[in-house]
């Protein structure tokens, strides 16, 4: 039973479970970061994608690889094909996009941040909140309302 891999072929409507997407439908990742995608493809052994999704990222013919594998030198190959391409107007959007990408990222980690502080705070605490008491008397819990 341990030399058995378990292959999960990922549709539009998988959730990432890991990474930096983790918690995100397929779909949603394909609109915004399609290089990300094809990075798990050929760095997750045990992921692959429905053959719709990998047209999508053009991964096609000589690309696609055989699961459970990785393979950097297939996807290094493919991106210096994609980007050569593309315009310089297109590099200029990619590079905008990827920066407002790593920005919201960098939210949303503060906002889980924030959540699971005061998940942490038991009935106690969030009564000395609530009556500006004790040691969190300073924080409010209407900034937690987002």
């Amino acid at each position: 039973m341990a030399g058995n891999l378990l292959l999960r072929t990922l549709t539009v409507k998988s959730i990432l479970e890991t990474g930096k997407y983790a918690g995100q439908k397929v779909g949603t990742i394909l609109e915004v970061d399609k290089n990300y995608l094809r990075w798990v493809y050929y760095r997750q052994a045990k992921l692959s994608f429905t053959e719709d999704i990998l047209n999508q990222l053009s991964i096609v013919g000589e690309f696609v690889i055989q699961k459970p594998s990785i393979n950097d030198e297939v996807y290094h190959k493919l991106n210096i094909i994609l980007n050569s391409q593309l315009t310089d107007e297109e590099r200029l959007d990619k590079y905008v996009q990827k920066k407002r990408i790593d920005n919201t990222e960098k939210k949303l980690y503060n906002i889980r941040c924030e959540r699971d502080q005061i998940i942490k705070l038991g009935k106690s605490n969030l009564q000395a909140i609530n009556h500006s008491k004790g040691k969190y008397s300073k924080l409010t819990t209407m900034k937690y309302y987002i």
